[in-house]
């Protein structure tokens, strides 16, 4: 089988693409990938009204404790996030820098969907979102 009929390959494929240039549009604005993400996380968290502690990030992202010590370090030394302590629990915030480079992020990110999706017709992007959900509860299937 040639592997542009394999559609696994191609839907890892394209998975990989897409997180590569995810990756490339974070380094533009000066985060690893992994500070993106957890910005990312942060920020979601925020508009949900979730506080987040360090074990939160250490069991979300399954990093160490030392892992996510250091990022978080690195991400403070950058004014991307804070610290917040209310009474014995110590949160972890994003800053407004930090909101405001993930807006640049998140336009970036709409511009690379829309690049994708405008080299489909509606049709064939329904008929794409439709096989793909298919194919993801055939996996969720799988798992249970």
């Amino acid at each position: 089988m040639n592997v542009k009929d394999d559609i696994f390959f191609l839907i890892k494929h394209l998975s990989k693409c897409i997180e590569l240039s995810l990756d490339k549009e974070s380094a533009k604005l000066g985060l690893t990938p992994q500070q993106g993400r957890l910005l990312g996380f942060l920020i979601r968290r925020e508009r949900e009204n979730i506080k987040v502690r360090q074990i939160d990030i250490e069991e979300r992202f399954q990093l160490s404790k030392s892992t996510v010590s250091g990022l978080v370090k690195r991400m403070e030394s950058k004014n991307l996030i804070y610290k917040k302590k209310e009474k014995k629990d110590i949160f972890i915030l994003p800053s407004d820098e930090g909101k405001e480079i993930m807006a640049v992020f998140i336009k970036k990110v709409e511009a690379i969907k829309q690049n994708m999706m405008s080299s489909l017709n509606e049709k064939e992007r329904e008929s794409t979102i439709e096989n793909l959900n298919i194919l993801l509860e055939a996996l969720r299937k799988e798992d249970s």
